[in-house]
């Protein structure tokens, strides 16, 4: 833990910081400063899975919705849908 008494145990602390944004792959979406250069990475957001992707018949009318899919493509769907919502609270 850095404790910020003074101006000078800024660099510290912002090592610290860099250190564990880099371990989670995030310091080039969040670091303060940029080289001219450089432009800062834009965070993007995961898309969730589409149903359609999952059926036999994707083009269907109406749209193929989780109650037309077999179970197996169900759980397929799910298990997308799962992964979707864990890379959304990442």
């Amino acid at each position: 833990m850095v404790l910020l008494k003074a101006q000078t145990d800024w660099p510290r602390w912002l090592a610290v910081i860099q250190t564990k944004a880099n371990h989670n792959s995030v310091w080039n979406h969040i670091k303060p400063t940029l080289d001219d250069d450089e432009v800062r990475q834009e965070l993007l957001e995961p898309s969730p899975p589409e149903v359609k992707t999952y059926s036999t018949t994707p083009d269907a009318i109406p749209a193929p919705t989780t109650k037309s899919l077999t179970a197996e493509q169900l759980k397929r769907y799910e298990l997308d849908y799962k992964v979707y919502k864990d890379d959304l609270k990442k």
